[in-house]
């Protein structure tokens, strides 16, 4: 018989395995707040673009898909990337020097028109039409 605890263990197990074997995955964090010193992960998600993988940091041990993010080799797409950087980092002690920021690259792009719209719905809606 399974346990609650050995089925959410191989859920990490397995989102550790998608992000591996790809060389781009999406990440996104929830967290208690806004700073890192005061508040806690609580929901880590890990996409390769075809599957989801959602973990609840309050019952699981994220440091194996952390670690495994931090791959040299692999893409870390996340938008408003300094967050989630930040809180890796001060939580695991992992530098996540791979991520690539959509937030910030839209800025970028916008190159500083500050009258266009550059969160995550705003471009999923203007470059994506969804």
């Amino acid at each position: 018989m399974t346990t609650s605890t050995q089925k959410t263990d191989n859920v990490v197990k397995r989102a550790v395995q998608m992000v591996e074997r790809e060389g781009v995955v999406a990440l996104d964090l929830e967290t208690t707040g806004l700073d890192p010193r005061r508040s806690e992960i609580r929901l880590a998600q890990v996409s390769d673009g075809e599957k989801i993988f959602i973990i609840d940091l309050f019952k699981r041990d994220g440091r194996a898909l952390f670690e495994a993010l931090a791959r040299e080799d692999l893409i870390v797409l996340a938008h408003g990337g300094d967050f989630e950087w930040r809180f890796i980092y001060h939580h695991y002690g992992i530098a996540l020097e791979n991520i690539v920021d959509t937030l910030l690259m839209a800025r970028l792009t916008f190159r500083g028109d500050t009258t266009l719209r550059a969160g995550l719905g705003d471009l999923a809606e203007s470059e994506l039409e969804i």
